[in-house]
C-alpha cells in the first residue's frame, strides 16, 4: 500500500516500537489524535502523558520519545497560544497532523441532575469552548485545570457527586464514571488540529 511503502525506507523507529508522547493523561483529546493518527502505521506504537507542552517536546529533543501530539488550534477557540510558544524554543519538525472532531462531555461520579452540581474543573481551552453550556448552570463554580481528562482523574478522587469534569467520553470510560450530558460545546463542529512532531524531518504523506 501507499502507507507501507511511504514508511518502508530502512529507518531505526521503523522496525521496533515507537513512543508517543501527549499532554495530559489517558483519555485526553491529544492522546485520542495521537492513537487515530498512528493506528493505521505499519509499526506498534506505546503513548505515555506529560504534563506541558514543553515538558513533552523535550522528551522528542532528548530522544526520550519519538513523536509528540501537539493541538496547535481550534475551530472554535483559536489558537492554542501555550502550544505555539513552546514549539517556538525548539528545532524540532513538523511531520504531520490530525484533525479531531472533539466531543466535550460533562464527567461525574454519578448521573446527578445538572441543578444539584455545585463545582466544574477542566482545561482552560476546553472551558473556552463550553461557555454557553456552563453559564447555564449558575450554581456551580468553574475552576481550570491542568488537562480534560487530569480532571477527570480529580473527581473520582474527591468522589463529590456535586463535582463533574469536562472531558472526553474515553476518558470517562477509562476511570469508570459516568457522562452526566454529552457534547456540551457552544458548537457542534468543534475540530482541534493537532501537530506531529518528531526530532528530524521525514516523508510523510501531503
Amino acid at each position: 500500500t501507499q502507507e507501507a511503502r511511504l514508511y518502508s525506507d530502512g529507518r531505526p523507529h521503523a522496525t521496533r516500537p515507537i513512543t508517543v508522547v501527549f499532554q495530559g493523561s489517558a483519555g485526553a483529546f491529544s492522546h485520542i489524535a495521537g492513537r487515530r493518527f498512528f493506528e493505521a502505521r505499519p509499526w506498534p506504537a506505546t503513548y505515555r502523558g506529560v504534563t506541558t507542552f514543553r515538558g513533552l517536546l523535550e522528551e522528542v529533543r532528548v530522544g526520550a520519545a519519538d513523536y509528540a501530539m501537539l493541538p496547535i488550534e481550534n475551530t472554535t477557540s483559536g489558537s492554542v497560544h501555550d502550544a505555539y510558544d513552546a514549539l517556538s524554543h525548539t528545532d524540532l519538525a513538523i511531520v504531520g497532523e490530525e484533525v479531531l472532531r472533539i466531543e466535550m462531555c460533562l464527567v461525574g461520579i454519578a448521573d446527578v441532575p445538572l441543578e444539584s452540581l455545585r463545582k466544574v474543573y477542566s482545561h482552560p481551552q476546553a472551558l473556552s469552548q463550553c461557555t454557553a453550556f456552563l453559564a447555564s448552570l449558575p450554581q456551580c463554580t468553574v475552576e481550570t485545570f491542568i488537562d480534560t481528562a487530569m480532571s477527570v482523574e480529580r473527581v473520582k478522587l474527591e468522589n463529590d457527586p456535586t463535582h463533574a469534569a469536562i472531558a472526553s467520553a474515553e476518558a470517562a470510560a477509562l476511570h469508570g464514571l459516568h457522562l452526566i450530558r454529552r457534547d456540551i460545546a457552544n458548537h457542534r463542529e468543534n475540530y482541534t488540529r493537532f501537530l506531529v512532531i518528531a526530532r528530524e524531518a521525514e516523508p510523510f504523506d501531503p
